[in-house]
């Protein structure tokens, strides 16, 4: 069992608190992560919402699950990520000012990755040694991101943690080198999509609102 605790500090809308997500890692252990995030930001919303002068500030606390295992001869891992937090928005609604507050869990997220070349699944031992007598190495993977709607969620509210539906990020192909430590040093842009839910007008004007 490996345990890994990070404190990351973001600003902007990026969420992402999943470091070396493309490490070669030895087959068999069970990885644990926990990190801590903070997000502050400005945010736009659409003329007809009459919400002006949005911000954000959130603090999250993410655990993360990792298992490695071989998979048709190739190395292969199973992440599970859930995030608790907690943050404020505020902003102009009809030219007055209003904040909202929530306090939650987020979606959880599944995410299954395999490395088609490169990084072979290998055992503690096994790995320690390769590691050490591998100086450069080139890496491609292909990975699956499923996001479960299990997060705090309100039919009537703009601003919410979890989404209320099921999202899958299209396969992702990544392709970078690795030092003699394992550690990605560059990767080839990878596209990642997102789904964002539609709102009612007389719903968006309750956005404020606690």
């Amino acid at each position: 069992m490996v345990a890994v605790f990070l404190l990351v500090s973001m600003r902007g809308n990026s969420q992402d608190v999943e470091p070396r997500r493309w490490s070669h890692l030895p087959i068999g252990p069970n990885f644990i992560g926990c990190a801590y995030a903070y997000s502050e930001g400005t945010i736009t919303f659409n003329l007809v919402l009459r919400i002006e002068d949005g911000k954000f500030d959130l603090n999250s606390v993410a655990a993360k699950y990792i298992y490695s295992f071989e998979l048709l001869g190739k190395s292969a891992r199973f992440d599970l990520l859930q995030t608790y937090q907690s943050g404020t928005w505020s902003g102009l609604l009809n030219g007055e000012r209003a904040s909202v507050e929530r306090d939650g869990w987020a979606d959880t997220a599944l995410r299954f990755a395999v490395n088609l070349y490169g990084a072979p699944p290998l055992k503690e031992q096994e790995f320690i040694n390769y590691r050490k007598a591998s100086h450069c190495e080139t890496i491609v993977g292909a990975g699956l991101v499923v996001q479960l709607p299990t997060g705090e969620y309100f039919d009537d509210r703009l601003i919410n943690l979890g989404t209320s539906r099921y999202a899958f990020t299209p396969p992702s192909l990544a392709l970078f080198t690795t030092a003699g430590n394992g550690r990605p040093n560059s990767r080839l842009p990878r596209v990642i999509t997102r789904t964002t839910t539609s709102f009612s007008a007389a719903n968006n004007l309750k956005a404020m609102c606690i």
